[in-house]
Order: C-alpha cells, then sequence, then structure tokens
C-alpha cells in the first residue's frame, strides 16, 4: 500500500509541473502580437535607371483603401498616405504600365520600413509590374 502511495504522489507531481511547464510555454510571444486597428503610413515610390520613362497608368492604394489611378506622370514616382489599417489582411499595392521598354523598380514602405520591392526589366515595347503588401 505505501509504495502504491508513492508512487500516486510522484505521478501526481509530475503531472502539475507537466501542466504548469505546457501552460507556460503556449503563452503569446509579444514580438508577433499585431493590434488592430491601427494607423500607418504608406509610402509608394517608382525609380529607374533608365531614361525618360513615363507613366501610362500607375495605380496605387490611396488612404481610403481604395484603388487611385494616375496617367501620363514622370517616374521617378513619389507618394505617402497615412492610413488606418482596420483589420489584418488589408493590402497597399502599386501598379505600373508603360508604352516604351526599360526598367523601373516598384517599392512600398510602411512606417519608414521597406516591406516590398521589386524590379521589372522589358525590351519590348511594353513596360509593367505590380507589387503588393499585406498587412
Amino acid at each position: 500500500m505505501k509504495k502504491m502511495n508513492f508512487k500516486s504522489g510522484i505521478l501526481a507531481a509530475l503531472t502539475v509541473l507537466l501542466s504548469i511547464s505546457l501552460l507556460y510555454s503556449c503563452d503569446k510571444d509579444d514580438n508577433n502580437v499585431s493590434t488592430y486597428p491601427k494607423n500607418v503610413k504608406i509610402a509608394y515610390s517608382i525609380t529607374s535607371k533608365s531614361k525618360d520613362i513615363k507613366m501610362g497608368k500607375l495605380t496605387f492604394t490611396d488612404s481610403t483603401g481604395k484603388d487611385s489611378v494616375q496617367t501620363n506622370g514622370q517616374v521617378p514616382f513619389n507618394k505617402s498616405v497615412p492610413r488606418l489599417i482596420s483589420k489584418q489582411g488589408e493590402k497597399a499595392k502599386l501598379a505600373f504600365a508603360s508604352a516604351g521598354n526599360g526598367e523601373i523598380t516598384l517599392e512600398i514602405k510602411v512606417d519608414e520600413k521597406v516591406v516590398k520591392t521589386e524590379s521589372f526589366k522589358s525590351a519590348a515595347d511594353s513596360l509593367k509590374g505590380s507589387i503588393e503588401y499585406i498587412f
């Protein structure tokens, strides 16, 4: 009987210790916590090493979350907009199209940090590219 009580006591103590360690190991990691809604500053830029690239059509996500379209602008292009991100999954996008060839680089920054950048190159008579960042 005494051996059984001793074994039961050890088993109970191990169960409690295991439960406590599991409870603390499953705690949230504060470094990955994102809270919504949040206010951010989104900066869009288009640069090129090629000379005389003119925009045919430029689309970017504006401060309301809707697409804003501009035509016949000039590269380089820079635009910053404040935006309230209501929930996870909202997007910021930047798209460019032009009749011509060359190379462009599209970039999106959120709160001064580059979150997406990509270069596009064309030797044909059409140059286009688009990037998107998902919050």
